[in-house]
């Protein structure tokens, strides 16, 4: 039986919707808990604003790096800070729907043994509208957003991870540093045999700071490339399973007129690989029998024949 939750916030700038998140957590009720909040190279009225509120508090525990080590890296730094049954992670620019999103967690990972991950539903802040920068489902929001359904990934905005399964496979990837860090670790669990699910009565309320977010025709996408050929790697695709992924990669990377920075970004995920690869536990990277049943049956479009994949990612679907 799962008694108690981990909250993780990391902070970076954002001092005001920061202090927001903490409170929002604070005001959790029927629930045992502990906040950790990790400050990644923020200015310095920030932190005194962030470090002074914390220590005055007793179930909440402040921790700092000198700059910012990622969000994957900074998730697990904060989540080895605590020891609690369920970790939960809040975006800085969000906060709980509402004072019984703690207790409701702990329902639904009690009631399923097998549960890796439930996702939050993440709507913009103080609206019922759900977030479609936090939506990466596959599926339309307007018609899935208030439903429960088992998926393959999870949104960083707000979601809870059982931390047994987490301290097992030593978290996430930190290398990944941003993007895709979450479908990296989804992929893991479920080939380790766990579900994720999403739940929306577990809801955050997403404020959509600007300020830190990164365009996709610069830094985001170079990020984006270097990720997904490392991933294609690591998953331990076929060669030319992997060489298809990389080409369409290219091809996109054209189009967004990114081609040189892109070539130098799949080469970059290709070292990571090579770099990385004597780390890889076998279990986690290769699908079983159940696990690409899993991943078929709940990944939209994955479910159809190769013929029939090939062409959907060709056409960029």
């Amino acid at each position: 039986m799962m008694k108690n939750v981990d909250v993780i916030i990391l902070s970076w700038d954002r001092e005001e919707e920061t202090l927001a998140a903490i409170k929002s957590a604070e005001a959790q009720v029927d629930v045992e808990f502990k906040i950790y909040v990790l400050d990644q190279g923020s200015n310095d009225n920030c932190k005194k604003v962030l470090k002074d509120y914390c220590d005055r508090r007793e179930n909440i525990f402040w921790a700092e790096n000198e700059f910012n080590t990622g969000v994957p890296g900074g998730r697990n730094q904060a989540s080895f800070l605590g020891h609690s049954d369920v970790i939960v992670s809040l975006d800085n620019d969000a906060e709980f729907e509402h004072e019984r999103v703690l207790k409701d967690t702990l329902d639904v990972f009690n009631s399923n043994d097998k549960l890796a991950v439930a996702c939050f539903r993440v709507s913009l802040f103080g609206k019922k509208d759900i977030d479609k920068s936090s939506w990466s489902y596959g599926m339309s929001h307007e018609e899935w957003g208030f439903k429960q359904f088992y998926t393959t990934r999870f949104v960083g905005a707000g979601h809870a991870i059982r931390r047994d399964l987490f301290t097992s496979v030593k978290g996430y990837d930190a290398d990944l540093f941003f993007l895709h860090e979450e479908v990296e670790l989804a992929r893991r669990f479920i080939n380790l045999g766990y579900t994720i699910c999403y739940f929306p009565h577990l809801a955050v309320g997403h404020k959509v700071s600007s300020e830190r977010r990164i365009s996709w025709s610069g830094e985001r996408w170079r990020y984006h490339v270097r990720n997904k050929t490392y991933l294609t790697l690591k998953y331990r695709n076929t060669f030319m399973a992997a060489l298809f992924h990389i080409v369409l990669l290219l091809r996109d990377s054209i189009k967004m007129k990114q081609l040189v920075g892109s070539t130098k970004a799949a080469f970059d995920g290709f070292k990571m690989y090579l770099r990385n690869k004597h780390r890889f536990v076998s279990s986690e990277c290769r699908f079983n029998t159940e696990s690409e049943l899993y991943y078929r049956t709940y990944t939209p479009g994955a479910g159809g024949s190769l013929i029939t994949r090939v062409k959907q990612r060709l056409r960029g679907k």
